[in-house]
């Protein structure tokens, strides 16, 4: 593609607010627009850290993986829609079968099914939008948008 100069900054600088700005920074879509920004910028070349250049590194690989931290476990009852929406956290669902990702507003869910309906059994009446597969996963998480 033959581009000016200008052209080519202009469309550099476009990708990388496209990237920044993304609600799914994982998506295949944006995985596509980071290989085209890295053949328009290649990213810099990483010189190895001086701890990699001695060795330690390799030490560290064969004395084995690192723990996995503990995750702390709620043992208190299920989150209710309605008790999402009040802690204004976020419902991320999507598809295991098309990666199809969703954010429903957790207030309209609560008004559709009910505040007092808890999560895991919301959970079990979902759908795909896009293939019409049962297969959902969702998380409930604090992050803001």
């Amino acid at each position: 593609m033959n581009l000016t100069r200008r052209k080519e900054r202009a469309l550099v600088a476009e990708l990388q607010r496209v990237i920044r700005d993304t609600h799914y920074p994982l998506s295949r879509r944006v995985r596509t627009l980071r290989g085209i920004l890295d053949k328009l910028e290649p990213p810099p070349v990483r010189e190895p850290s001086p701890a990699a250049a001695e060795g330690v590194c390799d030490t560290a690989r064969q004395a084995g993986p690192a723990p996995r931290p503990t995750v702390n476990r709620c043992t208190g009852p299920p989150a209710t829609l309605g008790s999402t929406a009040a802690a204004g956290a976020r419902l991320i669902v999507w598809c295991r079968d098309c990666r199809h990702q969703f954010e429903p507003d957790a207030a309209e869910m609560a008004e559709r099914y009910g505040a007092e309906l808890a999560v895991p059994a919301w959970h079990k009446r979902l759908v795909c939008g896009q293939c019409g597969s049962r297969k959902i996963d969702f998380v409930v998480t604090g992050a803001k948008r």
